[in-house]
């Protein structure tokens, strides 16, 4: 059977979605718009999936902070703003990243490693789903109804090793790859909180100026200093297995 080449791809948008950004540089409190996509060709309608993503200071690292695990569950959401969005087209899948996850980045550079896989276009499910979480419900949503009970389960969404042996667990993928995106680069902690400062005294002065031309300075409330906002610290790092590379390909002639 010929086998056509499906084309994977991870990329950083603006915060318009209208143009991929080539060499973006994140502030603490930024969110990072990434867009999975693959090309098809004459394909049969397929959709896209992150099956898994990791974030690592380097592209050979051992180090990694989990951002998307168990075949789609945003686990990065759990502290944080990250999160699937909607609407999703069949041949890609949006996210935003938050950067407060990575403040403690020693290098102040990150690299993700993501999976993406193609698959028959048809409902989602355990295997293939986009689950975000929302911190107001304290709970696993799908933009597209996927069942995402599973992303709270201990028992996790099943092993991706234990599916790729059994047939079954393969049925309707079209093809599957890893792909590096980065690195991304971070603004130092100095720089964020010296940028943050600059802006708050700017706007206090440009307050306190206000209230004294008009003659109400009395009346007017005093302005102090915003309150500080901690930063989520990336979590401790931990040794981990790289993710298995594949070469991109159509699976249906397996």
């Amino acid at each position: 059977m010929h086998r056509q080449r499906l084309d994977f791809a991870l990329e950083v948008y603006d915060s318009t979605w209208t143009y991929p950004l080539s060499d973006p540089t994140y502030y603490l409190g930024d969110l990072i718009n990434i867009q999975a996509s693959v090309r098809t060709g004459s394909h049969a309608p397929l959709k896209i999936y992150v099956d898994e993503c990791v974030a690592r200071p380097s592209a050979d690292s051992s180090m990694k902070h989990e951002v998307i695990t168990d075949h789609g569950c945003l686990v990065d959401g759990q502290h944080s703003r990250s999160r699937f969005l909607a609407p999703r087209g069949d041949q890609f899948l949006r996210f935003q990243l938050d950067t407060f996850v990575f403040t403690a980045a020693s290098n102040n550079q990150i690299y993700l490693i993501c999976h993406l896989k193609a698959v028959v276009a048809g409902p989602a499910d355990q295997q293939n789903k986009a689950c975000s979480y929302d911190l107001v419900a304290a709970d696993w949503r799908s933009q597209e109804g996927g069942d995402c009970s599973c992303c709270a389960s201990p028992a996790g969404c099943g092993s991706r090793r234990q599916r790729r042996h059994r047939p079954q667990g393969r049925r309707g993928l079209l093809g599957e790859a890893d792909v590096l995106l980065g690195p991304l680069q971070l603004a130092s902690n100095h720089s964020a909180m010296l940028i943050s400062t600059t802006l708050a005294l700017a706007s206090t002065e440009l307050s306190s100026a206000t209230a004294g031309a008009v003659g109400l300075s009395s009346s007017v409330p005093e302005k102090g200093m915003p309150k500080a906002t901690l930063p989520v610290l990336f979590p401790p790092n931990r040794a981990a297995n790289p993710i298995i590379r594949v070469e991109a390909k159509d699976s249906r002639g397996e």
